[in-house]
């Protein structure tokens, strides 16, 4: 509702009626009306989470085989790598172009005017190639990390032969990236290979 985060607080921690309650954290800030996200039992989140993961199992093979289908395109960076070579070219001419005007300005008498501009030039465009590198490289780790994850997403999917019965943290950690609380009975489990699923 608020858009802050869920977190888990112990009602009644010394007797016993104690329990774990997932609330938002931002309920009674101070900033902001009081949140009215519902609270969650731990017990219920855990209930949601494995109804989720068995809506999952129950197209298994089906979310296997489109992953399978779709990794190769999905995952594919010739594009960026070839452009990073591109870049990393224009790069290095850019420094020798630097070199040769620095050798050229100790050698000859030169307006330094002139000499500034030109290398204030030079530095204009070794920046901003050093920036397509920057958002390349990064382009290139985030694609990267979410190919690992979503193979381990599909390796762990594979091991899920039968009904979950009862939550584990393993599998949580296994399979689970975050859930949205968006009411009491409407809790919305975002996987790691990305889909979501509303228990």
């Amino acid at each position: 509702h608020c858009g802050g985060t869920y977190g888990p607080k112990v009602w009644h921690s010394k007797d016993r009626y104690r329990k774990v309650v997932w609330q938002c954290n931002e309920k009674y800030a101070q900033r902001h009306e009081t949140c009215t996200a519902p609270n969650i039992s731990e017990t219920e989140l855990k209930q949601l989470f494995v109804k989720a993961v068995n809506k999952l199992i129950g197209d298994k093979d089906g979310i296997i085989r489109g992953f399978e289908a779709i990794k190769g395109s999905v995952f594919d960076s010739s594009d960026d790598e070839a452009k990073l070579r591109s870049l990393e070219a224009e790069r290095l001419e850019i420094i020798s172009g630097m070199d040769r005007l620095t050798a050229e300005n100790a050698s000859t008498v030169m307006d330094q005017a002139v000499y500034q501009e030109r290398y204030g030039r030079l530095s204009d465009r070794y920046r901003g190639v050093e920036a397509r590198i920057s958002a390349l490289n990064q382009s290139m780790q985030d694609r990267l990390f979410r190919k690992t994850k979503t193979a381990l997403f599909l390796k762990d999917l594979r091991k899920q032969e039968h009904v979950v019965t009862g939550f584990s943290d393993e599998l949580w950690h296994s399979l689970a990236d975050h859930a949205e609380v968006h009411g009491k009975d409407a809790v919305r489990f975002t996987f790691k290979n990305g889909m979501g699923i509303e228990a």
